[in-house]
């Protein structure tokens, strides 16, 4: 075991520059009493440990048998995937934004853990990911350098986004222009949700930042709220109708499942409409055909 632990040491330290970005793995297990953050490599805090289990009792409650979804906590991306019939989920951790290449990777670890159901094989593929920016396993490739495109991934939905709000989209652009915080509501569907948060981005395609996403928030967990009021500005889903009762976490309210967008009192100044504006929204519906 000592061996095998400097062993896995040496290789933390001797990762390379480009893998620098990945910080740690998860493993959540299912049980009778609840979702338990089991094992972790290097190490997880408290607060993500938290995070994770509380995500995980989530798509177990919604009945979901299979799902990968994204969240963000402070500076650190969570991608969590759990497979069909499988009672754990596998979660890696980064620094950076990048869905298609820490979701493969999640994927699969989580294949490679399913067979031996030994902590062993994840701390393996994780090392060689981090350590050499690559990872093989009977289920398939991955390297990070093959996913090394924009972070703001033109297949996110933008058209979708903007068919679906017709002329209201111009409300969400300008709310993202003048750096509000916009929740976006989608009714119990956490992965349907999540390219319609990343289209965002798309909007003030300027800036080039992710970094305001916060891709699914969990309503009434205390630390993701204080992460919301700490960024100060942020667009954040989620799939709690009960956020409608909350306007004090956002200024706009996008209810894609009411295909609707509704500014708060408190903003409403802020974000008055101009013929400026009715302009730009000829410009961003007519291509989306809305």
């Amino acid at each position: 075991a000592a061996a095998a632990a400097a062993a896995a040491a040496a290789a933390y330290n001797s990762a390379s520059t480009m893998s620098r970005a990945l910080v740690s793995v998860g493993l959540v297990e299912v049980e009778t009493d609840g979702c338990r953050c089991r094992w972790m490599f290097p190490s997880l805090s408290a607060k993500q440990q938290r995070l994770l289990e509380v995500k995980v009792s989530a798509l177990k409650g919604l009945g979901l048998a299979e799902a990968s979804v994204v969240c963000k906590l402070a500076n650190v991306w969570i991608y969590l995937t759990m497979a069909s019939g499988d009672d754990f989920a596998v979660a890696t951790l980064a620094k950076e934004h990048n869905v298609e290449r820490y979701t493969l990777l999640s994927k699969l670890l989580a294949s490679q853990y399913r067979g031996p159901r030994d902590p062993t094989s994840l701390l393996e593929g994780f090392l060689s990911a981090f350590a050499t920016g690559a990872f093989s396993s009977p289920a398939g490739e991955w390297s990070a350098a093959a996913h090394a495109g924009s972070l703001l991934s033109p297949r996110a939905s933008l058209r979708s986004l903007l068919s679906a709000l017709g002329v209201e989209s111009v409300i969400v652009y300008n709310a993202l222009l003048l750096r509000k915080r916009v929740a976006l509501l989608l009714d119990d569907q956490p992965q349907q949700l999540l390219p319609f948060m990343r289209a965002l981005p798309l909007l003030i395609w300027h800036r080039q930042d992710a970094d305001m996403l916060r891709p699914l928030v969990t309503l009434g967990e205390e630390e993701e709220e204080k992460d919301l009021a700490s960024a100060g500005y942020f667009a954040a889903g989620f799939i709690d109708r009960a956020v409608t009762t909350r306007p004090d976490l956002y200024d706009v309210l996008v209810d894609l499942s009411e295909r609707s967008v509704a500014v708060m009192d408190h903003a409403a100044q802020d974000l008055r409409m101009g013929a400026v504006h009715r302009d730009v929204a000829g410009g961003l519906t007519t291509p989306a055909g809305a």
